[in-house]
């Protein structure tokens, strides 16, 4: 381009109302070695929060002076605003705010979230130590929330040296504070759905209140089709605002308790489930129900229910797809095997069979299970209500004895098919090849694998951090039941975690899902490493805490010169001494140490007194001019005994 022609042509100036207004900025032009760019300086900063525009007419000629800008060029921008605080949520002089509630600012500018917690102070002081606090940067957003207390004021201060990201300050506190009113009424039955207790008992169970004037509760039967609905795979359908069916049949009780007057405090009614004759409740299915606070949600539920089984045995149940399914019934009072008992199996509120428990108190039924809806709940049920040894067990009922609970990998599949995938590497650079890999077997009556069937069509999708399908194919599987394949990302791929994967279509409306991810990074490999390690594995209250720290490059030797960072923070930690001697307890604390590095220099236990006995873990991060920076951890325990 012609500069003398092009600068002329150009202009930047201010936009007012949607309309370029006032004069143009006046800067200093520097064009590139061929003339077909060029930087505009202004001679003076731009305002903070301006729109501006750029405009170059088509009086802009070309080098050689032969023709000028075919068309208008035209652009605008805007200008980063100084920090200013935009709104607060609650609003200054806000009163009756729910204690509940958080805290939220909102900034202008493009603040710097390391300038901004620091800068934070709450008055009265949180006496709490469970304090959440983020600033989000994508929304400019601070979010404080704490244990508040109900009547109280609340004063926070947003400190002057809240900055952007070019050091621009507030320049002065801003200040905002607001009143708490009450709690929210609160009704909690300390119960879950669905439970069970002992008929040789009387069960007393507690329901939680707050700033409720007064607690209804009442206990119904529930018909053994009633607790197959609720208990159904369906059961979100009708759970919420659920209504025993002949209420004035079915209520055993019902009772209104007097709460008192106290205010913003919870408290404890014991509720005792017995019969309308205050005697013990027989074997049965029951529905406790408690009223929960008044609300204007039209959806909202309206009582707090749990379904209770009273039962004198104890029956559990294995549901299995091949083979028997096997119910085992057992007393609750001495062990003894419940023989001679007809067990009824049902799924989604249907029965499927039954059998008669033997002499080891086992019901083993063949039953024609759903495998379309695998994850259906089976439902047995011994006798009926009012008998001695009615029973009821659901295998969905696995609070406390899920398989994950002991280590064990289950799922809802009863496909017959089973898909591996998986890549050469876990991590790449953009422009490297990933070479993936997929085995697919069958499984045989006897549970081994086997091949899959010849020509098995299996469908792939690479997917990148983003969601985008960048990969999309279907591979046949070959003699040896596998596929594989590769993918060689593009220079400019975008890092993250990818992930692989299969699909086979079993049939019309279900397939076989199977995958794996990788990531891809712009990625060093490191130089050198650090071990921590502490002196003693274990220190008690006074003691001082030595931690050793050794940095060394992978090719020999020492790291030296370079500087060591390290840090103190907690978490919790709770050891408990099985055999301990009578009178002695172990210490509980909230907090468990974690050191981030140290040089061998001293750190006395005293210093972290006041947070109690905890474990510490410490991360050493070690970095110089011309090396990146590593880290690494270790755990010693520290604690008091009284």
């Amino acid at each position: 381009m012609d500069p003398p022609s092009t600068e002329a042509a150009f202009q930047l100036r201010p936009v007012s109302d949607g309309q370029p207004s006032g004069p143009a900025v006046d800067g200093v032009f520097a064009w590139g070695e061929v003339g077909d760019r060029f930087v505009f300086t202004p001679t003076q900063r731009l305002d903070f929060g301006q729109r501006y525009q750029i405009h170059v007419s088509t009086d802009a000629l070309a080098a050689s002076q032969q023709g000028n800008l075919r068309e208008v060029f035209s652009q605008e921008f805007s200008t980063v605003t100084l920090p200013q605080v935009q709104s607060t949520r609650p609003v200054d002089g806000a009163s009756g705010v729910s204690p509940e509630n958080g805290v939220s600012v909102r900034f202008s500018g493009v603040i710097s979230a390391a300038t901004v917690l620091q800068n934070i102070t709450i008055s009265p002081r949180l006496t709490s130590t469970s304090v959440y606090s983020y600033f989000s940067p994508w929304s400019n957003e601070l979010s404080l929330n704490w244990f508040m207390r109900p009547d109280t004021t609340y004063t926070i201060t947003l400190g002057r040296d809240i900055a952007d990201e070019y050091g621009n300050t507030l320049g002065q506190d801003v200040t905002f504070s607001f009143t708490t009113g009450d709690y929210s009424p609160l009704v909690q039955l300390s119960l879950p759905q669905f439970t069970h207790f002992s008929a040789y008992t009387q069960t007393t169970v507690p329901v939680l209140h707050r700033n409720m004037g007064a607690l209804d509760v009442a206990l119904y039967r529930l018909p053994v089709d009633e607790f197959l609905r609720l208990a159904g795979p369906r059961n979100w359908e009708i759970w919420s605002r659920y209504e025993v069916p002949n209420p004035e049949q079915n209520l055993i009780w019902q009772l209104n308790y007097d709460t008192g007057d106290v205010r913003n405090e919870t408290f404890r009614q014991p509720v005792a489930l017995v019969d309308q004759n205050d005697d013990a409740l027989s074997p049965g299915i029951y529905l406790l129900q408690v009223a929960l606070p008044p609300t204007t949600d039209e959806y909202a539920d309206t009582h707090a229910r749990s379904v209770i089984v009273v039962t004198n045995d104890n029956l559990v149940l294995k549901k299995s797809f091949q083979g028997d399914s096997l119910a085992w019934q057992t007393g609750l009072l001495d062990g003894a095997p419940v023989t001679e008992q007809t067990v009824r199996f049902y799924e989604d509120g249907a029965a499927l069979g039954e059998a008669v428990t033997d002499g080891d108190g086992l019901a083993a039924a063949t039953l024609s299970l759903n495998e379309e809806q695998s994850w259906y709940g089976l439902i047995a049920i011994s006798g009926d209500p009012g008998d001695d040894h009615f029973a009821v067990a659901s295998t969905d009922w696995q609070d406390g004895i899920s398989p994950w609970q002991f280590g064990v990998q289950t799922s809802y599949s009863v496909e017959r098919l089973r898909t591996v995938l998986y890549t050469d590497r876990p991590i790449y650079r953009p422009g490297q090849t990933v070479n993936w890999k997929g085995i697919v077997r069958a499984i045989a009556e006897d549970d081994t694998y086997e091949l899959p069937p010849a020509g098995l069509t299996v469908g792939v999708v690479i997917r990148d951090d983003m969601g985008n399908t960048i990969l999309q194919r279907s591979y046949t599987v070959n003699e040896n039941g596998t596929i594989n394949g590769e993918l060689t990302l593009a220079e400019t791929a975008g890092t993250g975690y990818y992930y692989l994967e299969s699909r086979i279509e079993i049939s019309k409306d279900r397939s076989l899902y199977a995958g794996t991810s990788f990531q891809v990074a712009e990625y060093r490999a490191p130089e050198f490493e650090i071990s921590v390690e502490s002196v003693d594995p274990e220190y008690i209250q006074g003691d001082t805490v030595r931690v050793r720290v050794q940095a060394s490059y992978f090719s020999g030797g020492p790291l030296a010169n370079a500087p060591v960072d390290w840090r103190l923070l907690a978490d919790a930690y709770n050891f408990s001494w099985a055999d301990a001697p009578r009178g002695a307890t172990s210490a509980s604390s909230p907090p468990r140490w974690t050191i981030k590095a140290s040089t061998r220099t001293p750190t006395p236990s005293s210093a972290c007194s006041k947070r109690g006995p905890a474990s510490p873990t410490r991360t050493a991060s070690s970095s110089s001019n011309c090396l990146p920076t590593w880290a690494k951890r270790s755990s010693a325990s520290a604690g008091r005994w009284t």
